[in-house]
């Protein structure tokens, strides 16, 4: 064998050692990559399910629930608008007193 010759064979044996390495670390990352992808799946599961927990325990209803067994009843309050006009235009109609925005409060 030619000096050639060997410098091409043990090339070509590095070369199919690095890909054999390469291909190994390959399939441990896509095994890791799966067993985060499982545990994804199952953290999104157990959150659905505590929030469906939690809203049996301070979900609106039980909220409206709570403050009708405390006697209270809702009631519109007004709040505070603001007259909004388009660029640096005023208003076209001028209030004396601002238009009041209702929210019901608990």
């Amino acid at each position: 064998m030619s000096l050639s010759t060997k410098r091409i064979v043990s090339l070509y044996l590095f070369l199919l050692l690095l890909l054999s390495f390469v291909g190994v670390s390959s399939h441990k990352f896509y095994r890791q990559h799966d067993r985060l992808l499982e545990t994804k799946e199952n953290l999104i599961l157990a959150l659905s399910e505590k929030r469906a927990e939690a809203l049996q325990r301070i979900g609106p209803d039980k909220v409206i629930e709570w403050a009708e067994e405390h006697g209270m009843v809702p009631a519109a309050s007004p709040v505070g608008a603001q007259i909004v006009s388009v660029g640096n235009k005023p208003p076209l109609l001028q209030y004396d007193i601002a238009p009041i925005k209702v929210v019901t409060r608990w």
